[in-house]
C-alpha cells in the first residue's frame, strides 16, 4: 500500500504510522520516516546558518516528533542514523532537533557530518597611497 502522508506549509512527513494532533498540527511519525521542509518567509534567521533557506531540507529517521507552533523537528535514529541534508550538506546523528524558523540544529550521540560552504568573492586589495 501507499505510505502515509501529512503536509503543510512548512513540512511534509511521510511515514508508515503518524500520529497527527489536528488542532495543533503537532505530529509524531515513525517507521521509515522522511520529511521536507521549507523555511517560510519572513522566518527568523538572520541568513547565516548550515542550511539555504530557499532550498527544501530533507530528512530521514526512524521516528519525528515535530511541534508547528515553534517548527522544531526532533529527528531519532534508531536502526540507522537520523540524517538532514540540503545539496552536497548532510548531517547523521542519533538524535538531530532542526528548527526551521532559526535554521538552526543540535546533533547528538554518534555525529558525522559535511557542509559545503559557499566561499565569498576575495575583497579587493587597498590602494597602496601614492609616495611623494
Amino acid at each position: 500500500g501507499r505510505m502515509p502522508q501529512v503536509e503543510n506549509k512548512d513540512i511534509k512527513v511521510d511515514a508508515w504510522s503518524i500520529d497527527l494532533d489536528t488542532e495543533s498540527q503537532n505530529l509524531k511519525a515513525s517507521d521509515s520516516v522522511t520529511t521536507q521542509s521549507r523555511s517560510q518567509p519572513g522566518s527568523q534567521s538572520s541568513g547565516a546558518a548550515l542550511f539555504d533557506p530557499s532550498d527544501i531540507v530533507l530528512g530521514r529517521a526512524d521516528r519525528l516528533e515535530y511541534t508547528k507552533s515553534t517548527g522544531v523537528g526532533k529527528y531519532l535514529g534508531g536502526k540507522t542514523q537520523a540524517r538532514l541534508w540540503q545539496k552536497g550538506s548532510r548531517i547523521d546523528a542519533d538524535v538531530i532537533t532542526y528548527n526551521d524558523a532559526t535554521r538552526n540544529l543540535q546533533a547528538s550521540g554518534r555525529v558525522d557530518s559535511t557542509w559545503l560552504f559557499n566561499a565569498e568573492p576575495a575583497a579587493k586589495p587597498a590602494a597602496k597611497p601614492a609616495v611623494p
